[in-house]
């Protein structure tokens, strides 16, 4: 599957910004202060539409056509990390059919479930392992996406909150830069 340009240069995509970021404090403000402010301004667009996207993904999945899987491999996954917090992971891979077609996926929702309890990730695996199969909903437009539990998250709300934020203050940086709007005329320190 061809991911986004997003998604495959997601890491040249914030070193730009952070690179932006320190050309516009440590050298000349008159010279970077408009492309930080725009990139600021459409990374907050590009946030929010990933977001919005996959709230929309998220609500749709909700009516798409039932397929009846079967589980080909599920475990709990034990991962601890640097700031000793410590999480288990559900890892599935499961098989279906769509028009005498199979295809394997491994979307228990769409953002992964993690606990701190293992005993939450196996009673998941035990109710998939219940029965011989278990439906999944898949994309009737690409029968390659399927997910066996559509909810919406709350990271979707988080994001387009975080973006939004984001965009006003490139929005706000670009009324500065043309001494249109001083917010730190209203801050008091």
């Amino acid at each position: 599957m061809n991911r986004p340009f997003r998604e495959r240069h997601s890491f040249l995509i914030i070193a730009t910004l952070f690179l932006l970021i320190a050309l516009y404090f440590f050298s000349s403000k008159d010279i970077f202060g408009i492309p930080l402010f725009v990139y600021i301004v459409l990374f907050g667009i590009d946030v929010l539409y990933v977001n919005v996207s996959g709230l929309k993904k998220s609500i749709s999945a909700k009516d798409w056509p039932i397929s009846e899987a079967v589980l080909i491999n599920g475990e709990a996954i034990y991962r601890n990390y640097s700031d000793n917090s410590k999480k288990w992971f559900l890892q599935i891979e499961y098989e279906y059919s769509v028009s005498g077609q199979i295809f394997k996926n491994e979307n228990y929702n769409w953002v992964g479930v993690a606990s701190t309890s293992k005993e939450k990730i196996e009673n998941i695996l035990k109710e998939l392992r219940s029965a011989p199969t278990f439906p999944v909903r898949f994309n009737p437009d690409s029968n390659d996406i399927s997910v066996v539990s559509p909810t919406i998250s709350s990271i979707s709300f988080i994001g387009m909150t975080v973006s939004l934020g984001v965009i006003l203050v490139g929005f706000l940086g670009l009324l500065g830069y043309f001494e249109v709007f001083d917010l730190l005329e209203y801050i008091p320190l």
